[in-house]
């Protein structure tokens, strides 16, 4: 509710896709996503959503917007599944698991990083695991904007930032990202890690 009242504020019509407590019939689905500008995936179940999108073809689907050029964003799970793996909490157990994203851009991505320490560690672990992967640290109120090849990063709280995590001659590098309206090559964040 209020992020539709906030865009609907702002003059944009906002539709809501429910695919998991509502049985949406698949035309519905087609229709909802072919007919968007921008998508916006909110936080819950990564892992549910991830199965459910792929069970559904809604993966596919997405991915045809996007090739588009319909807008993709979220947060929490909505910010890991356009990405290859997530540090995801999605049973809440406190004992953060790998869970797969649509894997359009080649990191692993940690949400609510400075609010729920518990994921750091499992941040770290991971990339153990994944030799020469790259790990995007998002803490709140921090975002990572993609558009092609490029970049930039975005925060609306001092002292929070997105982070950069890999590791390098066996020991775990945690950099903060620069903040800017420049935007900089997505190639910059695969380099230095061994």
């Amino acid at each position: 509710q209020a992020f539709r009242a906030h865009y609907e504020g702002l003059g944009a019509m906002v539709d809501t896709l429910l695919l998991v407590t509502q049985n949406t019939p698949i035309d519905e689905v087609k229709r909802k996503i072919n007919e968007a500008d921008a998508v916006y995936v909110s936080g819950g179940n990564t892992y549910m959503m991830m199965e459910t999108w792929r069970k559904m073809g809604v993966d596919v689907l997405l991915r045809q917007a996007y090739e588009r050029g319909t807008v993709m964003s979220g947060l929490s799970a909505g910010s890991i599944c356009w990405f290859r793996y997530g540090v995801s909490n999605s049973f809440y157990t406190g004992e953060p698991f790998r869970v797969d994203g649509l894997n359009w851009h080649n990191f692993v991505v940690c949400p609510h990083y400075d609010q729920e320490p518990f994921r750091q560690d499992a941040l770290k672990n991971e990339l153990k695991q994944l030799p020469g992967t790259i790990g995007l640290a998002l803490d709140e109120h921090s975002a990572i904007e993609i558009v092609n090849d490029t970049y930039r990063t975005h925060i609306t709280r001092p002292g929070s930032s997105v982070k950069k995590c890999y590791w390098k001659d066996d020991e775990y590098v945690v950099q903060a990202l620069p903040v800017g309206e420049k935007y900089r090559s997505l190639e910059t964040l695969m380099g230095e890690q061994t």
